[in-house]
């Protein structure tokens, strides 16, 4: 267990609130499994029920309750948070609350512990909020490093000129966020500094595509056409008749490829997408990427994401799959089925698809349009 861990959980704080009320370890931890165990149950069952109530009520097990945070996903998470809040309620009027600055700094723990026990600070304690958000800039924990970034422009909406145009420069090169990185690069061009915001966040803008392939009936989703196998032929027996790969590049600050425009506006069809990227290094990744239409998405031929969903609305990195990239060259093939809905609201045949690293900052690559 991590050091500062150990020595909290000895009951060493300076106020002594954790020794006054230290619980049995051992009943507390298997009161904690039993939640995450039943979070994603609803009702929760009466046993983790009560489980969640001794949690809640001993403020010596908080501590604990972050532990169990790491790997936990949402529904377990949330259920741990709003234990360790009520846990935690009695440290809110105390200078206790201060004594857990090495929790929130430690970057060896995991994120949503770190963001649980920075906002009970700033809650408690508001005036901490300046002191721990200036270390935070690079964090790695996204929801703390963007109160450090919120912070950055608030300091640079206050200023004038050169100061506003440094503090600016900073906060774009910090964000990780998409609204806050926009933002920063709407000021800095509002100050005559033009930004990079595409390839700052990561967007792949130079594709090939090719299509289109039958989706009648929502047949195309399942079938395996020949881009699954190769994208190295120049053309495949398609719909209706022969399709070649189309070259396009994207000018969209944030990397949309409408193919309605590169290929038409076919209903009932099916595209591919490919890009090719050069990366510096091997590393652990995420590909985020958007579209209205059914999708699926292949690195270097392994499929890491699949969505037969269909214009239920979108959203920035709508979906983000883990993935490890190759030193050098690495083959990104996205597969996108449009259907045959008639209505104004789908017809968007199109995509956005960035690469980040685990946290989502914009990976450095460069990236040419394939063969």
């Amino acid at each position: 267990m991590n050091r500062h861990f150990h020595r909290l959980l000895a009951g060493t704080l300076v106020a002594g609130w954790l020794a006054a009320v230290a619980p049995a370890w051992g009943d507390i931890a298997a009161d904690i499994e039993l939640v995450k165990n039943a979070a994603a149950q609803s009702p929760m069952p009466a046993n983790a029920q009560a489980a969640w109530k001794r949690v809640a009520g001993q403020p010596g097990g908080a501590l604990l309750v972050l532990k169990a945070m790491d790997g936990a996903g949402p529904l377990e998470t949330n259920a741990l948070r709003m234990a360790f809040d009520a846990a935690t309620e009695p440290m809110a009027d105390s200078g206790a609350i201060l004594d857990l600055r090495e929790v929130v700094l430690d970057r060896s723990l995991c994120s949503k512990a770190r963001t649980t026990v920075f906002e009970l600070m700033v809650r408690s304690a508001p005036q901490v909020r300046g002191e721990l958000v200036a270390a935070m800039l690079d964090d790695p924990a996204p929801e703390l490093r963007y109160a450090a970034v919120a912070d950055l422009l608030e300091r640079a909406d206050m200023a004038d000129g050169e100061a506003a145009l440094t503090l600016y420069r900073q906060a774009f090169a910090a964000a990780i966020d998409v609204e806050q990185k926009q933002r920063c690069a709407n000021e800095l061009e509002d100050l005559g500094e033009a930004a990079d915001l595409a390839s700052s966040l990561g967007y792949v803008l130079a594709w090939r595509v090719v299509g289109p392939f039958n989706n009648v009936d929502g047949v195309g989703f399942a079938q395996a056409y020949p881009p699954e196998d190769s994208t190295d032929a120049a053309s495949y027996d398609g719909k209706d008749g022969t399709v070649s790969w189309v070259s396009t590049a994207s000018d969209d600050d944030l990397g949309l490829v409408d193919l309605t425009k590169v290929l038409g506006p076919f209903k009932g069809a099916v595209a591919y997408a490919e890009a090719v990227i050069e990366s510096p290094a091997a590393a652990d990744a995420q590909v985020r990427y958007t579209t209205r239409n059914g999708s699926k998405l292949w690195v270097n031929g392994e499929l890491i994401n699949a969505a037969n969903v269909y214009h239920s609305g979108h959203s920035i990195d709508q979906y983000v799959a883990s993935c490890r990239l190759r030193k050098g060259e690495n083959r990104i093939l996205l597969k996108l089925c449009q259907n045959e809905q008639t209505e104004p609201w789908a017809q968007s045949w199109e995509f956005q698809c960035r690469v980040t690293d685990p946290i989502g900052a914009g990976a450095q690559f460069t990236g040419a349009t394939p063969k």
